[in-house]
């Protein structure tokens, strides 16, 4: 959710960030309304194309950090996905594994 991306991109000090759902919230702060994409990972690999024109970058320059089924398409596109947590049939497609968000730094810093 895009509160969960904000959040996260935050604590690794990043400034561009996407997020497959939108919370809409009223003037008075209760959630009224969401909006869901069905096709996460087609939409996942729209933003990263998306984030890389923007930015004068190709696919595989970038790293790129999911927990799951629906991030193994851009694991398979920028052939660095790191994998966050334990999701078995996503390491396949995984370059790296970690266990928490503090060990992603490290692998930025190796590479």
């Amino acid at each position: 959710m895009d509160l969960y991306a904000q959040t996260v991109a935050s604590k690794l000090g990043v400034d561009q960030w996407h997020a497959n759902t939108t919370l809409h919230w009223d003037d008075e702060g209760n959630l009224y309304d969401m909006d869901y994409e069905l096709n996460q990972a087609d939409k996942k690999l729209e933003q990263l194309a998306q984030f890389c024109g923007e930015n004068g970058l190709d696919v595989q320059d970038c790293v790129v950090i999911g927990d799951g089924e629906n991030d193994e398409k851009l694991f398979e596109a920028c052939k660095r996905g790191v994998l966050i947590g334990t999701d078995p049939e996503s390491e396949t497609f995984a370059w790296k594994r970690i266990a928490g968000l503090a060990e992603f730094e490290y692998i930025l810093q190796e590479n």
